[in-house]
């Protein structure tokens, strides 16, 4: 599947500017602290296809792009099939149907941007979403915000691991809390101290998800 989205992007990453293959992903140039592009996702039945409009931020660990914040396009005509044996067919097809969110995703290069975008979301109680949220707040430098997320995030989080490890003999483990512990240490030194370790994270991503070229580090 990698193989026939990068054949396919690669095709639309040749004919239109706006976009450059990173990995099997359609990115949207410039990468500052959002990846924003496009992901093909396949499915069970022959040649067809999820297309995904990707937005994530790239401040967390990953161990590739997360989807939390992109949506699945759909098309008026239904399901979106390729064709496997003509992969000019099916760049031209996709390109026409991606054509039409450029200059939505355009738009989203900030944290501001992002938090604007994720708007509807706000009072999702996700931990990530929330863990997401309170570092776009440091990175924006609304500390006051950050910090009052975090403080009801640890209480949520304690609480929920409690009520798992009740009746446990192993005590629960979750990754996440160990990504939350990192978040705490560094805005307890200083918000700056998180800005640092967001920004090695970001840099740890994009080498990950091969965005170099179209890569604007940040600035602390």
């Amino acid at each position: 599947m990698v193989r026939r989205s990068r054949r396919i992007f690669g095709q639309i990453a040749k004919e239109m500017s706006a976009f450059i293959l990173c990995k099997d992903m359609l990115v949207i140039p410039p990468t500052e602290n959002i990846v924003r592009g496009f992901l093909i996702e396949g499915t069970s039945e022959k040649d067809r296809i999820y297309l995904w409009k990707v937005v994530c931020p790239l401040h967390r660990p990953m161990r590739d792009v997360y989807l939390n914040y992109s949506n699945r396009i759909s098309e008026e005509g239904g399901d979106i099939f390729v064709d496997s044996k003509d992969f000019r067919k099916s760049a031209a097809l996709i390109g026409s149907i991606i054509g039409k969110h450029v200059d939505e995703l355009s738009l989203i290069r900030t944290a501001k941007d992002f938090l604007r975008y994720i708007g509807p979301m706000l009072g999702n109680e996700s931990f990530v979403v929330q863990l997401d949220l309170a570092m776009i707040h440091c990175r924006m430098r609304n500390i006051s915000k950050c910090r009052e997320i975090l403080t009801k995030l640890r209480v949520r989080f304690d609480s929920w691991t409690e009520q798992m490890n009740q009746g446990s003999r192993q005590k629960h483990s979750d990754p996440f809390g160990d990504q939350l512990e990192l978040v705490e240490r560094a805005f307890a030194s200083g918000s700056e101290d998180l800005i640092v370790l967001m920004n090695e994270w970001e840099s740890k991503n994009v080498e990950l998800l091969e965005l170099g070229p179209t890569w604007v580090p940040p600035v602390v």
